[in-house]
């Protein structure tokens, strides 16, 4: 097996992988409640953009190519759309804590609930930006050994234990 079709197979395993990560997540109905956390549904974008630059990457590596400069810049749009939503999310929590009026209890309990819906629109953005950045990541590297006059090796012949 050549170095190209060992770097084709790794990254069609591990897109195989995704999708059943995503099937799974799927089956247990949490884009369900992800739609109902998070107002900004920039979580689907950031999983959306992912799949599709995911499937770039597995393209690319059965045409032999090395992931270039503008393929590690997915990897920091990820992590600022998730960054970019929790700064949303916090923007809309503390400012529905100037219409607290603790003497009134449904306001308070209204304000309670805002808050927490934009703090789990927050908190998703900011999971699904950094497992899609890492994720990409991995997947980029594996892109990286591509390399036709180098040995597919993880593992330097130094590094034998």
């Amino acid at each position: 097996m050549t170095n190209k079709q060992k770097v084709s197979a790794y990254n069609v395993m591990y897109f195989t992988t995704v999708n059943i990560v995503l099937w799974l997540l799927y089956q247990m109905n949490l884009h369900i409640v992800v739609y109902n956390a998070d107002f900004t549904y920039i979580t689907f974008a950031i999983i959306g953009i992912f799949y599709l630059i995911s499937l770039y990457v597995v393209i690319k590596s059965f045409l032999a190519k090395n992931s270039s400069e503008f393929d590690h810049y997915f990897k920091d749009l990820f992590t600022g759309l998730g960054l970019l939503g929790t700064i949303i999310g916090f923007v809309y929590a503390f400012g529905d804590l100037q219409n607290l009026d603790v003497s009134n209890v449904e306001t308070t309990k209204e304000v309670i609930k805002n808050l927490l819906m934009s703090m789990q629109t927050a908190f998703f953005t900011t999971i699904a930006g950094i497992v899609c950045s890492l994720a990409l990541t991995f997947q980029l590297i594996i892109l990286d050994f591509n390399d036709p006059h180098e040995p597919f090796m993880i593992l330097s012949e130094s590094d034998h234990f």
